[in-house]
């Protein structure tokens, strides 16, 4: 093994995976690494480049994210985050950048969606000063400017607070750390990156994303219970009255419509094949 060392660990389908900078060239292993309870296995490439490195690793939405100093353009599969399936990696969208060194130095779960920190200004495109949220189809961002880099983030309670290097957000002192005091964060949202880049259903489970959700809801039935020939979906109040109905006929992603709706919590029910799913769903 050679390298500056492992900096993080997580659990993923049963096994350990660690993040670092760090190599083992006769495994093929570079900088993230599995344990299977015998032997140390590479991730295909796994994260590439002498100073890359992985600081973070983070289960989403059946996804293993990694999150770190990396770049595409030096061989890997993004740039600063990339997820994991358990065969292959991914990209969110085009990833975070801005910066000739952007890196993500952590990453955390809130109101369904994966928040990533770091030192970036971009995010699939879109201005993103340090902090960015993933929903499984695009990136958004906050709206506001920080003047150096996040390194931890954390929830307490309702609210979600930031810690780094800033002294400043716009022009207001936030000397090192910041609480997010509610209201609407979504700014600003890249455009959605496509089913490739939906996350991974539960093999059993079905998945209603992004949520909360503006224009459109997005269901994916798991692989070890989607049926061919269709499904009835209902879009309800939470007293139970029906708003709209559609068909799911092909395909394991399909889309609903929510336009016109007023903010607030709804019901998606699929019922097919013998086998009915009922999930709330908040619309922004």
């Amino acid at each position: 093994w050679e390298g500056d060392g492992i900096y993080d660990m997580e659990f993923y389908n049963g096994e350990l995976y660690v993040g670092g900078n760090f190599n083992h060239w006769d495994l093929g292993i570079n900088s993230v690494a599995k344990w299977n309870g015998t032997s140390w296995e590479a991730l295909a490439n796994g994260i590439v480049g002498t100073a890359s490195a992985v600081n973070d690793l983070y289960v989403h939405d059946g996804l293993l994210y990694a999150g770190g100093l990396f770049s595409e353009p030096f061989g890997n599969p993004g740039t600063a985050v990339v997820a994991w399936n358990g065969t292959t990696w991914e990209s969110p969208g085009s990833g975070l950048g801005g910066l000739s060194f952007p890196r993500v130095n952590k990453m955390i779960e809130y109101s369904g969606k994966l928040y990533a920190v770091g030192a970036f200004l971009e995010a699939s495109g879109i201005d993103a000063s340090m902090l960015a949220s993933w929903d499984g189809l695009r990136w958004c961002t906050h709206g506001y400017s920080l003047d150096n880099e996040i390194f931890t983030i954390e929830h307490f309670r309702d609210t979600l607070v930031i810690g780094g290097a800033f002294r400043t957000i716009d022009v207001d002192s936030f000397p090192y750390i910041a609480a997010w005091d509610g209201g609407e964060f979504d700014f600003e949202c890249s455009a959605p990156t496509g089913p490739k880049d939906l996350p991974s259903a539960s093999e059993l489970e079905l998945s209603a994303y992004p949520n909360p959700a503006v224009d459109w809801l997005h269901l994916k039935l798991g692989a070890g219970v989607f049926t061919p020939g269709g499904y009835e979906v209902r879009l309800l109040t939470v007293d139970g009255r029906l708003l709209s109905e559609s068909n799911w006929t092909t395909g394991r992603v399909h889309s609903v419509s929510l336009d016109a709706l007023p903010a607030g919590f709804y019901i998606v029910a699929v019922q097919g094949a013998g086998q009915r799913w009922t999930r709330k769903v908040s619309v922004k």
